[in-house]
Formats: C-alpha cells, structure tokens, sequence
C-alpha cells in the first residue's frame, strides 16, 4: 500500500501557487479595468480570467493529480488567492496604481504635444484652401 500523503501535498501546493498566480493576473486585470473604464472591455477581461482559471483547474485535475478532483484543489486554490493579496499582493496593486498613473499622465502630456504641433499643420492647411 502507497502513502498518497506525499502526493496530496503536493497537489495541495500547486493548488495554492496557482490560486496565488490567478491573484496576481487578476489584480493586472483590476488595474487595467480601472485605467481604461470601458464596460465591454470589462467584460471581457472577466471572460478572459474565467477561462484562466478553468485551464488551471484543467491543468491540474488532468495533469499533477491524474483526473482526481480532490475538494480541497479548488479551496486550495481559493487559499492561494487569498494568501496573495494578503501579501505580495498589496504590493503589486500599488505598483500598479503608481504605473498606471503615469502612464495615463504620460499619454495626457504626449496628447498635449501632439495637439500642439498638429494646430500650425492645421492652421496651414486652411489658409492653403482659401
């Protein structure tokens, strides 16, 4: 007779490093939701990280624990998200609010510029036509 206890910690581990890692892809896609506020691109992130989770869950039914769904994968993987923005989560979101924030003010500046230079172009071209 075999110990599955090995076996089951280590499901029990990648459960939690993949619930941690669809925390952190799902704090990339708050800050991109937040940044750019459109309704069907909201939707659509949201599609995408539902399909993220399922292929991780797929992944790892099929693969590390040889198509045996386990009830404690998925509350794994519910701990590992939670762990993660407990953690280095935090971090990660203000990171990301700090990037995003200059990045929106970097293409508000570049916006300025463009607008700048393009106003003489267009004031030549009218005077062109008349």
């Amino acid at each position: 007779m075999v110990n599955p206890l090995p076996e089951q910690l280590w499901t029990i581990l990648m459960a939690l490093l993949s619930g941690a890692a669809c925390g952190a892809v799902y704090d990339v896609l708050r800050e991109i939701r937040l940044v750019v506020g459109r309704r069907w691109l909201e939707l659509l992130l949201d599609a995408l990280f539902s399909v993220l989770v399922a292929a991780i869950l797929f992944v790892l039914v099929a693969g590390i624990s040889q198509m045996r769904l386990r009830g404690f994968m998925p509350v794994s993987m519910l701990a590992g998200g939670i762990l993660w923005s407990a953690t280095a989560g935090r971090l990660l979101r203000w990171l990301l609010r700090k990037c995003g924030r200059m990045v929106k003010t970097g293409s508000m500046i570049l916006r300025g510029v463009c607008a700048r230079f393009a106003r003489p172009l267009r004031n030549h071209r009218k005077n062109r036509e008349k």
